[in-house]
């Protein structure tokens, strides 16, 4: 890892202890609003380490996991309708960039499956955070 000094270092881990690793699960399904059957979405690279866990669990629960090589934004939202998504990982980039879409197109897709959508990576501008409560409900 290089973390943020940008110099390459070790970290040993050692391997969680069966109560650890419970306690891990747990607060990754508080977190990302995963149950069993869940019709998840991950429009992420499978490569950074949350999109990765959060895709692992959700294909660990059956249902279904639609992997996007490539966000793009209207895109995204056809398979959202398509598939019935209903629980997302997103960074507030693509907040922004499904903002940017013009009112008829984004009122063109039903997104009324979603129930639980978690951002991370980056701070999230209030003003795009309320717009997408707006769009999407709280």
């Amino acid at each position: 890892t290089s973390g943020t000094t940008g110099h390459p270092k070790g970290v040993r881990r050692n391997a969680p202890t069966p109560e650890q690793q419970a306690a891990g699960e747990r607060m990754r399904a508080m977190i990302y609003g995963l149950k069993p059957g869940a019709r998840a979405i991950l429009p992420g690279p499978l490569y950074h380490s949350a999109p990765n866990s959060f895709g692992i669990r959700a294909g660990k629960l059956g249902g279904a996991l639609v992997l996007m090589p490539r966000f793009e934004a209207e895109e995204f939202l056809e398979l959202i309708e398509s598939y019935q998504i209903d629980t997302i990982f997103m960074v507030p980039t693509m907040f922004i960039r499904l903002m940017k879409l013009p009112e008829e197109v984004r009122r063109k897709y039903d997104v009324s499956s979603l129930r639980h959508v978690i951002h991370a990576a980056a701070p999230c501008p209030a003003d795009v955070k309320r717009a997408m409560i707006e769009w999407w409900g709280p």
